[in-house]
């Protein structure tokens, strides 16, 4: 069963602003969510792609990215993990760039630096998404693996932030 790493923030303007001296409004804050779509062969080593997507409540796409991503190493620190591997990231394709920067993506600094993703099937119950936050293993969301093939596929979302554009 595969599925796609769909990152979406769904953002919706919350009406805060602030004035300059001349009292005209300078800028808005958008409270946004992240989501994430991948899919991956997983086979001893990990080859894939991601979708990193920034939305508005209203569906409005504010920053979409296509990422390519490739092992960087196996990782034995993920105590829940059946697997877990850093995972470079390659390439990084633009979508769409309404807000890239004010949601805290640049595309080109994103190139070459490298993220964990890691693999629990817990128990036969639920097969679960891993990634290191703030140092630490987390569960983050469910996902789907084939051990017969190697197909592995998850969508991350929930992720809240708040953007405050000018």
């Amino acid at each position: 069963m595969t599925r796609t790493l769909l990152f979406a923030i769904t953002a919706t303007l919350i009406g805060c602003e602030s004035e300059t001296d001349s009292g005209t409004d300078t800028a808005q804050t958008i409270a946004a969510e992240i989501v994430r779509e991948g899919e991956a062969i997983v086979n001893g080593r990990y080859a894939g792609t991601e979708t990193l997507r920034v939305i508005t409540e209203e569906d409005e796409v504010l920053c979409q990215l296509a990422l390519t991503l490739s092992d960087a190493g196996a990782r034995t620190d993920c105590d829940l993990c059946d697997w877990a591997y850093d995972l470079n990231i390659d390439t990084v394709d633009v979508v769409t760039d309404v807000h890239c920067a004010d949601a805290g993506f640049d595309p080109s600094a994103l190139a070459g630096t490298t993220i964990s993703y890691g693999y629990e099937n817990y128990l036969g119950h639920g097969q679960t998404l891993f990634t290191v936050i703030d140092g630490a293993w987390d569960d983050v969301d469910f996902c789907a693996f084939d051990e017969s093939t190697g197909a592995f596929s998850y969508i991350w979302d929930g992720t809240d932030i708040t953007i405050t554009v000018n």
